[in-house]
């Protein structure tokens, strides 16, 4: 831990990562110093610092706002392994992030904005309901990336906002075999309230790829049981 205050950078960043691989209890000793490391004058540090609190969990709680200051990193690499660590930290400790997750999904890097949608399907109801609008929104993005994992993230929500199931819906019937399977997936999640995606999914019980027809079998039934 006091290799963290070292005068070498070397020594301070392998100190950040032997702390992330090392685990509890001694990496839950070091949250303060890392923290601490966190806002080190070399990025190297941070970036290693960032990445071992986002290894110990939850157990790091006290780090959430240093993390929250690393999202307007002008390190995009930064930037996604604070949105990473948040997501790790899940909810309740990391709800107050979800505001900054919501305005990372309009970052101008795309993995940022696919961390963005993770973390806030990873933190989960009910504080990042409010993201859902926003996920809605990130499921016409340029890239593929951030588009599947919005997807996703409105099924790890559960969400009840019938406003995402119709564009949803619509990737049933698209041509990106990816994103039809993530669409199957999280209707199947959210269960009965997307009920109206049952027409669409029955045509997928159709589709050339076995693992698609059985996911659509099995929304289904999720749907019918929930």
């Amino acid at each position: 831990i006091s290799a963290l205050s070292h005068d070498s950078v070397i020594s301070r960043r392998n100190a950040a990562i032997a702390i992330g691989q090392i685990g509890s209890p001694v990496a839950d000793m070091a949250v303060p110093a890392l923290i601490i490391a966190g806002g080190d004058t070399d990025l190297s540090v941070r970036h290693d610092a960032v990445e071992a609190l986002g290894r110990i969990g939850s157990r790091a709680a006290a780090a959430v706002p240093m993390l929250i200051t690393e999202l307007t990193n002008g390190d995009p690499s930064v930037r996604c392994l604070a949105i990473t660590a948040l997501g790790r930290f899940g909810t309740p400790a990391a709800d107050v992030a979800v505001p900054v997750l919501i305005t990372a999904l309009s970052d101008v890097e795309s993995k940022v904005r696919t961390a963005a949608a993770l973390a806030i399907g990873c933190i989960g109801t009910p504080a990042a309901e409010t993201a859902v609008s926003s996920l809605i929104t990130a499921l016409a993005d340029t890239d593929e990336g951030v588009r599947r994992h919005a997807v996703l993230a409105l099924g790890w929500l559960r969400t009840s906002d019938s406003n995402a199931y119709p564009p949803l819906i619509s990737l049933l019937n698209g041509s990106n075999p990816g994103l039809r399977r993530a669409a199957i997936l999280s209707l199947g999640r959210i269960g009965a309230p997307a009920k109206v995606a049952v027409p669409a999914l029955q045509d997928c019980l159709n589709d050339p790829a076995p693992d698609t027809r059985q996911w659509a079998a099995e929304a289904i039934q999720q749907m019918e049981e929930s």
